[in-house]
């Protein structure tokens, strides 16, 4: 049995699901630091390019694994600046050690002893994150997926119906690594449950860091985060969040993306409201799936300003013509060369997105 007491731990979970405000009550904990800027998708970019092009990309007789790797990461500087000393000094030994030590040294510059990442989409990327850090930690922020949905349509102005069904599938996806790995290095943690009873379940969380519980990470007035004009979270806690999607979705909407995600809704024990808890549910088919992002590709040509999550504040994006275009494009590009969309002409069935 290993103690994970030092390693690094990262927050997970499908967008809009809470991970922000999360990982601001816990930065503000005497021993942990989560920073503003994501660093965990860094190490998925270097694990991408190693499989995908080091192999392919000059001599393959030239360097052994560990030093392109150690390259790849010199390379990409949000890991680079977290510790160059460790990094220009190393020769020879355990690369994985390297990384978690540079995890360290990171908190230790802001006086802390645990080492924290916030970026949401990496519930796609845990095997390849376990490959870099063997003890690493994952907590997974799961939030009611209508919520989720409409919050999606509100800022990203997205499908609600496409929100729910990725919101499904991420859940699904993170749940299905978390298996693997156990309850030492995964962990759920319910967002209306953390709005509604802050306290147990924060300390829940210390428990699985291996941490003392602290009041200061109650204290959001005392996060840059909560206090500027523009923050994405408030400065205190509050339970009704929970509830407020309620009142922007109609009886119709909320009876179709139920249809959708009704059973795994119900499993992780919400109650549905217009859809029948007996089902039958549905998954779009590839083709519906290519219809409703089309529709969303075309409305974004005309919207010229965004508003976005930046170092967690809100900021207002203004997105040229050219990349409204090229959006667009990519969209059609992804959707009509998806594995899924073509194994329909391949095998004549839906599989679930």
């Amino acid at each position: 049995m290993f103690s994970n007491s030092k390693s690094p731990f990262f927050i997970i979970g499908v967008p809009r699901s809470g991970t922000t405000l999360l990982a601001v009550l816990l930065n503000n904990h005497p021993l942990i630091y989560v920073g503003k800027q994501a660093v965990g998708a860094a190490f998925t970019r270097v694990y991408q390019n190693y499989l995908e092009l080091f192999g392919l990309d000059g001599d393959v007789r030239s360097h052994t694994t560990p030093k392109r790797l150690l390259n790849a990461f010199k390379s990409e500087d949000r890991i680079y600046r977290m510790s160059k000393t460790r990094f220009d000094n190393y020769e020879s030994g355990d690369l994985k050690t390297l990384l978690t030590q540079a995890c360290e040294d990171e908190a230790k510059k802001y006086g802390k002893l645990i080492w924290g990442d916030k970026t949401p989409n990496l519930y796609k990327s845990i095997p390849n994150l376990s490959f870099f850090f063997p003890h690493a930690r994952f907590i997974h922020v799961i939030r009611d997926g209508r919520a989720v949905a409409v919050s999606h349509r509100d800022r990203q102005y997205t499908n609600l119906k496409l929100a729910m069904q990725s919101w499904k599938l991420g859940i699904i996806t993170a749940r299905f690594s978390g298996e693997m790995l156990g309850s030492r290095q995964y962990k759920e943690v319910i967002y209306e449950e953390l709005l509604e009873n802050p306290e147990h379940v924060l300390s829940e969380i210390c428990d699985f860091l291996e941490v003392d519980f602290s009041n200061k990470m109650f204290d959001l007035n005392r996060s840059e985060t909560a206090t500027a004009s523009n923050s994405y979270v408030g400065k205190h806690i509050d339970k009704n969040r929970a509830e407020k999607w309620r009142n922007k979705v109609s009886p119709k909407e909320l009876y179709g993306i139920e249809q959708i995600a009704g059973d795994l809704l119900q499993h992780l024990g919400y109650k549905l409201e217009k859809y029948s808890s007996d089902g039958p549910f549905k998954a779009l088919t590839p083709f519906k799936v290519v219809f409703l992002n089309l529709g969303v590709g075309l409305k974004g040509l005309f919207r010229s300003k965004q508003v976005s999550m930046v170092d967690q504040k809100l900021v207002q994006i203004e997105r040229p013509v050219k990349t409204r275009f090229l959006g667009v494009l990519a969209t059609i590009a992804q959707n009509f060369l998806s594995n899924k969309l073509i194994s329909q002409f391949k095998k004549g069935k839906v599989l679930i997105d």
